[in-house]
């Protein structure tokens, strides 16, 4: 398994979901703890993990890059 995203616990609940919509499956570590460290930290310390399986790795990358870049249609998959 390899990280593809490590941020807040919202950021990494629309990245899966994104990916899932691609049929990438990710899997979320720490999703308790980064669903409530906001509350106990203010502003949170990124501690939700996004990991995907290794052969699927630069599918998942390139797919993220272009979602930051705005660069994906509603009607396009690759």
């Amino acid at each position: 398994m390899k990280n593809i995203f490590v941020g807040t616990y919202l950021e990494a609940l629309n990245i899966k979901n994104l990916l899932a919509n691609y049929k990438i499956d990710a899997f979320l570590l720490n999703e308790t703890l980064s669903n409530i460290e906001p509350v106990i930290t203010a502003g949170g310390l990124n501690t939700a993990i996004l990991q995907v399986r290794e052969e699927i790795f630069e599918r998942a990358a390139r797919l993220l890059q272009e979602y930051e870049q705005g660069n994906l249609g509603l009607d396009k998959k690759s």
